[in-house]
Protein backbone atom coordinates (compact mmCIF):
# COMPACT_ATOMS: atom_id res chain seq x y z
CA UNK A 1 0.00 0.00 0.00
CA UNK A 2 1.35 3.24 -1.27
CA UNK A 3 -0.37 6.12 0.84
CA UNK A 4 -1.23 9.64 0.09
CA UNK A 5 1.23 11.17 2.52
CA UNK A 6 0.55 14.98 2.00
CA UNK A 7 -3.16 14.81 3.84
CA UNK A 8 -3.66 16.83 6.54
CA UNK A 9 -5.01 14.55 9.84
CA UNK A 10 -8.63 14.33 9.92
CA UNK A 11 -9.05 14.61 5.73
CA UNK A 12 -8.61 10.46 5.53
CA UNK A 13 -6.19 8.99 2.91
CA UNK A 14 -5.81 8.20 -0.59
CA UNK A 15 -3.85 4.83 -1.19
CA UNK A 16 -3.12 2.05 -4.17
CA UNK A 17 -3.36 -1.83 -2.93
CA UNK A 18 -1.72 -4.36 -3.78
CA UNK A 19 -4.22 -6.86 -3.40
CA UNK A 20 -7.24 -5.29 -5.29
CA UNK A 21 -5.22 -3.84 -7.56
CA UNK A 22 -7.29 -1.02 -6.83
CA UNK A 23 -6.75 2.44 -5.93
CA UNK A 24 -9.15 3.21 -2.19
CA UNK A 25 -10.49 6.47 -0.77
CA UNK A 26 -10.61 6.01 2.81
CA UNK A 27 -12.34 8.53 5.67
CA UNK A 28 -13.12 8.08 9.46
CA UNK A 29 -16.84 7.89 9.41
CA UNK A 30 -18.04 7.68 13.37
CA UNK A 31 -17.74 4.48 16.24
CA UNK A 32 -18.88 1.24 16.59
CA UNK A 33 -21.09 0.61 19.60
CA UNK A 34 -18.17 -0.51 20.75
CA UNK A 35 -16.81 2.86 20.92
CA UNK A 36 -13.99 1.70 18.15
CA UNK A 37 -13.52 4.22 14.91
CA UNK A 38 -15.39 3.38 11.90
CA UNK A 39 -14.12 3.41 8.26
CA UNK A 40 -15.72 4.48 4.73
CA UNK A 41 -13.70 2.97 2.34
CA UNK A 42 -14.35 3.80 -1.16
CA UNK A 43 -12.47 2.05 -4.54
CA UNK A 44 -11.49 3.20 -7.23
CA UNK A 45 -9.92 2.58 -10.80
CA UNK A 46 -7.08 5.83 -10.59
CA UNK A 47 -6.23 8.14 -8.08
CA UNK A 48 -7.65 11.00 -9.35
CA UNK A 49 -11.00 8.98 -9.12
CA UNK A 50 -10.26 8.01 -5.47
CA UNK A 51 -9.27 11.91 -4.23
CA UNK A 52 -12.66 13.17 -5.85
CA UNK A 53 -14.68 10.32 -3.97
CA UNK A 54 -12.55 10.88 -0.94
CA UNK A 55 -13.38 14.91 -1.38
CA UNK A 56 -17.33 14.49 -1.97
CA UNK A 57 -17.50 12.43 0.84
CA UNK A 58 -15.77 14.83 3.15
CA UNK A 59 -17.67 17.59 1.98
CA UNK A 60 -21.15 15.42 2.48
CA UNK A 61 -20.17 14.65 5.82
CA UNK A 62 -19.47 17.56 7.09
CA UNK A 63 -22.53 19.48 5.69
CA UNK A 64 -24.34 16.36 7.21
CA UNK A 65 -22.06 16.81 11.14
CA UNK A 66 -23.70 20.66 10.21
CA UNK A 67 -27.69 19.76 9.82
CA UNK A 68 -27.29 17.72 12.92
CA UNK A 69 -25.11 20.37 15.25
CA UNK A 70 -27.78 22.60 14.07
CA UNK A 71 -30.30 20.88 15.45
CA UNK A 72 -28.84 20.97 18.91
CA UNK A 73 -29.82 23.54 22.36
CA UNK A 74 -27.78 26.21 22.69
CA UNK A 75 -27.11 24.60 26.10
CA UNK A 76 -25.92 21.16 24.24
CA UNK A 77 -23.94 22.90 21.89
CA UNK A 78 -22.33 25.61 24.25
CA UNK A 79 -21.95 22.21 26.16
CA UNK A 80 -19.49 20.95 23.46
CA UNK A 81 -18.29 24.16 22.41
CA UNK A 82 -16.75 24.74 26.02
CA UNK A 83 -15.61 20.90 26.11
CA UNK A 84 -13.65 20.89 22.85
CA UNK A 85 -12.52 24.33 21.59
CA UNK A 86 -12.17 26.26 25.17
CA UNK A 87 -11.45 23.89 27.79
CA UNK A 88 -7.99 23.53 25.90
CA UNK A 89 -6.93 27.09 25.27
CA UNK A 90 -7.92 28.52 29.01
CA UNK A 91 -5.94 28.61 32.56
CA UNK A 92 -8.58 26.29 34.28
CA UNK A 93 -10.12 29.19 36.68
CA UNK A 94 -11.26 31.26 33.46
CA UNK A 95 -12.74 28.35 32.05
CA UNK A 96 -14.38 27.84 35.49
CA UNK A 97 -15.66 31.59 35.11
CA UNK A 98 -16.49 31.06 31.40
CA UNK A 99 -18.89 27.78 32.09
CA UNK A 100 -20.11 28.79 35.40
CA UNK A 101 -21.41 32.16 33.17
CA UNK A 102 -23.12 29.71 30.78
CA UNK A 103 -24.72 27.75 33.46
CA UNK A 104 -26.39 30.87 35.72
CA UNK A 105 -26.53 33.63 33.05
CA UNK A 106 -27.41 32.13 29.25
CA UNK A 107 -29.13 28.32 29.68
CA UNK A 108 -31.85 29.60 32.30
CA UNK A 109 -32.77 32.27 29.35
CA UNK A 110 -31.71 30.42 25.68
CA UNK A 111 -30.17 27.46 26.56
CA UNK A 112 -33.23 25.07 25.28
CA UNK A 113 -33.76 27.20 22.12
CA UNK A 114 -32.36 25.06 18.90
CA UNK A 115 -29.02 27.23 17.78
CA UNK A 116 -29.99 27.76 14.69
CA UNK A 117 -33.07 29.30 16.31
CA UNK A 118 -31.68 31.87 18.27
CA UNK A 119 -32.20 35.22 17.36
CA UNK A 120 -30.57 38.88 17.67
CA UNK A 121 -33.81 39.98 20.23
CA UNK A 122 -33.66 36.37 22.50
CA UNK A 123 -29.86 37.41 23.15
CA UNK A 124 -31.14 40.92 23.14
CA UNK A 125 -33.86 40.10 26.21
CA UNK A 126 -31.43 37.85 27.78
CA UNK A 127 -29.37 40.42 28.64
CA UNK A 128 -31.96 43.31 29.29
CA UNK A 129 -33.24 41.00 31.81
CA UNK A 130 -30.04 40.39 32.95
CA UNK A 131 -29.47 43.96 33.19
CA UNK A 132 -31.72 44.37 36.13
CA UNK A 133 -30.12 41.47 39.07
CA UNK A 134 -26.12 41.63 37.71
CA UNK A 135 -23.56 44.20 37.51
CA UNK A 136 -21.77 45.40 34.06
CA UNK A 137 -19.04 43.05 34.29
CA UNK A 138 -21.17 40.05 34.60
CA UNK A 139 -23.47 41.62 31.60
CA UNK A 140 -20.27 41.69 29.62
CA UNK A 141 -18.80 38.26 30.12
CA UNK A 142 -21.97 36.83 29.13
CA UNK A 143 -22.60 38.52 25.99
CA UNK A 144 -18.60 37.82 25.46
CA UNK A 145 -19.58 33.59 25.52
CA UNK A 146 -22.35 33.67 23.37
CA UNK A 147 -20.40 36.14 21.24
CA UNK A 148 -17.47 33.57 20.87
CA UNK A 149 -19.52 31.08 20.40
CA UNK A 150 -21.52 31.95 17.95
CA UNK A 151 -18.84 32.87 16.02
CA UNK A 152 -17.63 29.54 16.28
CA UNK A 153 -20.82 28.18 14.93
CA UNK A 154 -20.60 29.96 12.10
CA UNK A 155 -17.44 29.45 11.02
CA UNK A 156 -18.10 25.83 11.61
CA UNK A 157 -20.77 26.18 9.18
CA UNK A 158 -23.26 25.30 11.55
CA UNK A 159 -25.36 28.57 11.34
CA UNK A 160 -25.27 31.09 8.99
CA UNK A 161 -25.13 34.41 10.83
CA UNK A 162 -23.94 35.70 13.99
CA UNK A 163 -26.92 36.40 16.26
CA UNK A 164 -25.00 38.26 18.47
CA UNK A 165 -24.25 40.98 16.12
CA UNK A 166 -25.77 44.25 16.53
CA UNK A 167 -26.62 43.06 20.23
CA UNK A 168 -26.56 45.97 22.67
CA UNK A 169 -25.06 45.40 26.18
CA UNK A 170 -27.57 47.64 28.10
CA UNK A 171 -26.48 49.67 31.33
CA UNK A 172 -26.88 47.62 35.02
CA UNK A 173 -29.73 49.16 36.46
CA UNK A 174 -28.19 47.33 39.64
CA UNK A 175 -26.24 49.79 41.83
CA UNK A 176 -22.51 49.88 41.56
CA UNK A 177 -21.41 48.09 44.82
CA UNK A 178 -19.24 50.07 46.84
CA UNK A 179 -15.78 49.06 47.67
CA UNK A 180 -14.83 48.24 51.35
CA UNK A 181 -12.22 50.05 52.94
CA UNK A 182 -11.47 49.83 56.81
CA UNK A 183 -11.10 52.90 58.67
CA UNK A 184 -8.38 54.38 60.56
CA UNK A 185 -9.40 52.80 63.74
CA UNK A 186 -10.17 49.56 62.23
CA UNK A 187 -6.97 49.12 60.84
CA UNK A 188 -5.21 50.11 64.31
CA UNK A 189 -7.37 47.62 66.10
CA UNK A 190 -6.20 45.08 63.66
CA UNK A 191 -2.75 45.54 63.93
CA UNK A 192 -2.78 45.01 67.22
CA UNK A 193 -4.60 41.67 67.10
CA UNK A 194 -2.26 40.57 63.95
CA UNK A 195 1.02 41.10 66.15
CA UNK A 196 -0.13 39.23 69.38
CA UNK A 197 2.27 36.72 69.94
CA UNK A 198 1.69 32.76 69.13
CA UNK A 199 2.28 30.00 71.27
CA UNK A 200 1.58 26.53 70.43
CA UNK A 201 -1.10 25.05 72.47
CA UNK A 202 -2.23 27.73 73.82
CA UNK A 203 -5.32 30.06 72.91
CA UNK A 204 -4.82 33.83 71.79
CA UNK A 205 -2.17 34.81 69.06
CA UNK A 206 -1.72 33.62 65.42
CA UNK A 207 0.74 31.89 64.44
CA UNK A 208 0.81 33.95 60.72
CA UNK A 209 -1.05 37.12 61.86
CA UNK A 210 1.74 39.00 60.50
CA UNK A 211 0.72 38.19 56.92
CA UNK A 212 -2.10 40.29 57.09
CA UNK A 213 -0.18 43.45 57.86
CA UNK A 214 2.01 42.59 54.97
CA UNK A 215 -1.41 42.44 52.22
CA UNK A 216 -2.23 45.97 54.03
CA UNK A 217 1.11 47.41 52.85
CA UNK A 218 1.28 45.52 49.72
CA UNK A 219 -2.33 45.47 48.33
CA UNK A 220 -1.28 41.63 46.91
CA UNK A 221 -4.14 40.10 46.26
CA UNK A 222 -4.71 36.62 48.48
CA UNK A 223 -4.05 33.92 45.61
CA UNK A 224 -0.52 36.50 45.04
CA UNK A 225 0.32 36.07 48.95
CA UNK A 226 -0.26 32.19 48.70
CA UNK A 227 1.88 31.80 45.76
CA UNK A 228 4.68 33.66 46.61
CA UNK A 229 7.90 32.46 47.43
CA UNK A 230 10.90 33.55 49.15
CA UNK A 231 13.17 34.06 45.89
CA UNK A 232 10.30 36.30 45.10
CA UNK A 233 11.36 38.46 47.85
CA UNK A 234 14.14 40.83 47.87
CA UNK A 235 15.02 42.11 51.52
CA UNK A 236 18.24 43.73 50.55
CA UNK A 237 16.45 45.45 47.50
CA UNK A 238 13.37 46.04 49.51
CA UNK A 239 11.02 44.74 46.87
CA UNK A 240 8.53 41.74 46.22
CA UNK A 241 8.32 40.25 42.66
CA UNK A 242 5.00 39.04 41.69
CA UNK A 243 4.67 36.52 39.21
CA UNK A 244 2.41 33.31 39.79
CA UNK A 245 -0.99 33.06 41.64
CA UNK A 246 -2.62 30.51 43.77
CA UNK A 247 -6.43 29.93 42.95
CA UNK A 248 -9.47 27.10 43.19
CA UNK A 249 -10.36 25.11 40.60
CA UNK A 250 -12.57 22.68 39.63
CA UNK A 251 -11.44 18.97 39.73
CA UNK A 252 -12.07 17.75 36.56
CA UNK A 253 -10.05 14.65 36.78
CA UNK A 254 -11.24 10.95 35.87
CA UNK A 255 -14.79 13.28 35.15
CA UNK A 256 -15.06 14.35 38.83
CA UNK A 257 -16.57 18.24 38.55
CA UNK A 258 -17.73 18.60 41.99
CA UNK A 259 -14.86 18.94 44.39
CA UNK A 260 -11.91 21.55 44.03
CA UNK A 261 -8.48 21.63 44.07
CA UNK A 262 -5.63 24.37 44.56
CA UNK A 263 -3.43 25.50 41.85
CA UNK A 264 -0.88 27.78 41.51
CA UNK A 265 0.10 29.24 37.94
CA UNK A 266 3.56 30.30 36.16
CA UNK A 267 1.50 33.19 35.58
CA UNK A 268 -0.53 35.68 37.74
CA UNK A 269 -4.62 37.06 36.81
CA UNK A 270 -3.28 39.30 33.98
CA UNK A 271 -0.34 40.25 32.38
CA UNK A 272 0.02 43.23 33.95
CA UNK A 273 -0.42 41.75 37.29
CA UNK A 274 3.18 40.54 36.48
CA UNK A 275 4.67 42.87 38.52
CA UNK A 276 6.91 44.46 41.24
CA UNK A 277 6.17 46.24 44.67
CA UNK A 278 8.42 48.45 47.01
CA UNK A 279 8.57 47.13 50.54
CA UNK A 280 7.66 49.96 53.11
CA UNK A 281 9.35 49.57 56.34
CA UNK A 282 5.72 47.70 58.12
CA UNK A 283 6.09 45.13 54.79
CA UNK A 284 9.52 45.02 55.61
CA UNK A 285 8.55 44.42 59.37
CA UNK A 286 6.04 41.77 58.55
CA UNK A 287 8.57 39.63 56.38
CA UNK A 288 11.20 39.42 59.05
CA UNK A 289 8.68 38.06 61.93
CA UNK A 290 6.90 35.84 59.07
CA UNK A 291 10.67 34.31 58.22
CA UNK A 292 11.25 33.73 61.99
CA UNK A 293 8.17 31.22 61.57
CA UNK A 294 8.34 29.42 58.17
CA UNK A 295 11.98 29.44 58.12
CA UNK A 296 13.52 27.34 55.11
CA UNK A 297 9.89 26.84 54.08
CA UNK A 298 10.06 27.28 50.05
CA UNK A 299 7.11 29.70 50.35
CA UNK A 300 6.58 33.30 52.47
CA UNK A 301 3.00 31.48 53.37
CA UNK A 302 3.74 28.20 54.68
CA UNK A 303 1.85 25.97 56.71
CA UNK A 304 3.39 24.05 59.27
CA UNK A 305 3.62 21.30 56.97
CA UNK A 306 6.13 23.88 54.49
CA UNK A 307 3.59 23.84 51.90
CA UNK A 308 1.90 26.98 50.68
CA UNK A 309 -1.18 28.42 52.61
CA UNK A 310 -4.29 27.72 50.74
CA UNK A 311 -6.50 31.12 49.53
CA UNK A 312 -9.19 29.86 51.41
CA UNK A 313 -7.06 28.94 55.14
CA UNK A 314 -5.77 32.71 54.38
CA UNK A 315 -9.55 34.26 54.31
CA UNK A 316 -11.02 32.15 56.89
CA UNK A 317 -8.13 33.54 59.50
CA UNK A 318 -9.15 36.85 58.57
CA UNK A 319 -12.64 36.42 59.35
CA UNK A 320 -11.77 34.68 63.49
CA UNK A 321 -9.09 37.82 63.70
CA UNK A 322 -12.04 40.46 62.57
CA UNK A 323 -14.07 38.81 65.16
CA UNK A 324 -11.72 38.87 68.06
CA UNK A 325 -11.17 42.98 67.37
CA UNK A 326 -15.12 42.90 67.70
CA UNK A 327 -15.99 44.45 64.20
CA UNK A 328 -19.66 44.30 63.47
CA UNK A 329 -19.52 43.86 59.60
CA UNK A 330 -16.69 41.28 58.91
CA UNK A 331 -14.64 42.66 55.84
CA UNK A 332 -13.49 40.03 53.02
CA UNK A 333 -9.36 39.43 53.04
CA UNK A 334 -9.70 41.83 49.30
CA UNK A 335 -10.43 44.61 51.08
CA UNK A 336 -6.94 45.30 52.70
CA UNK A 337 -6.17 45.37 49.41
CA UNK A 338 -8.41 48.22 48.73
CA UNK A 339 -7.57 49.89 51.91
CA UNK A 340 -3.82 49.70 51.01
CA UNK A 341 -5.07 51.81 47.57
CA UNK A 342 -6.91 54.20 49.09
CA UNK A 343 -3.92 54.82 51.47
CA UNK A 344 -1.89 55.65 48.46
CA UNK A 345 -4.77 57.86 46.86
CA UNK A 346 -5.29 60.16 50.61
CA UNK A 347 -1.01 60.23 50.55
CA UNK A 348 -1.73 61.96 47.09
CA UNK A 349 0.14 59.07 44.82
CA UNK A 350 -0.52 59.50 41.28
CA UNK A 351 -3.34 57.00 39.35
CA UNK A 352 -0.94 55.30 37.43
CA UNK A 353 1.64 54.51 40.19
CA UNK A 354 -1.10 53.33 42.25
CA UNK A 355 -2.26 51.24 39.30
CA UNK A 356 0.86 49.94 38.47
CA UNK A 357 1.51 49.04 42.02
CA UNK A 358 -2.06 46.98 42.23
CA UNK A 359 -1.14 45.03 38.62
CA UNK A 360 -4.22 46.74 36.96
CA UNK A 361 -4.28 46.56 33.39
CA UNK A 362 -4.85 50.05 32.61
CA UNK A 363 -5.50 52.80 34.99
CA UNK A 364 -9.10 52.79 33.53
CA UNK A 365 -9.76 49.71 35.62
CA UNK A 366 -8.18 51.69 38.75
CA UNK A 367 -10.24 54.98 38.24
CA UNK A 368 -13.59 52.81 37.86
CA UNK A 369 -12.85 50.40 41.28
CA UNK A 370 -11.77 54.02 43.39
CA UNK A 371 -13.80 56.47 41.45
CA UNK A 372 -15.88 57.63 44.77
CA UNK A 373 -12.64 57.46 46.45
CA UNK A 374 -10.88 59.90 44.31
CA UNK A 375 -13.76 62.15 44.12
CA UNK A 376 -14.25 62.57 47.52
CA UNK A 377 -10.04 63.56 48.06
CA UNK A 378 -11.21 65.89 45.43
CA UNK A 379 -13.81 67.32 47.48
CA UNK A 380 -11.67 67.48 50.54
CA UNK A 381 -8.98 69.16 48.40
CA UNK A 382 -11.32 71.99 47.12
CA UNK A 383 -12.83 72.40 50.76
CA UNK A 384 -9.15 73.39 52.08
CA UNK A 385 -8.90 75.94 49.79
CA UNK A 386 -10.01 79.59 50.66
CA UNK A 387 -12.23 81.53 48.28
CA UNK A 388 -10.95 82.69 45.25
Amino acid sequence: EVRDMSREKGTGSVFYSNQRNQWVACAANGFSPSGGRKYKRMYCKSEAEAKRKLREFLRGKLQSDSQVQSTLSVRDYMNQWLDTVKRRTMKPSGYDRLESTCVKQVYPSIGDIQIHGVTSIDIQEMLNDLSCKYSQSVLKKTYDAINSCMKYAVNSGVIDRNPANGVIVPKSSREKKEISVLTDKEVEQLKRECVKPFTRGKRGGYRLGYLYILLLNTGMRVGELSALEWTDVNLKGRSIRISKNASVVKNREGGATCSYVNVIYDTPKTKCSNRTIPINNAAMDALIHIKEVTGDCKYVAANQDGDFLKPEAITNTFKIIQKNCGFENLYGVHALRHTFATSLFRKNVDIKTVSTILGHSSTAITYNIYVHIIESLKVEALSLIDDI
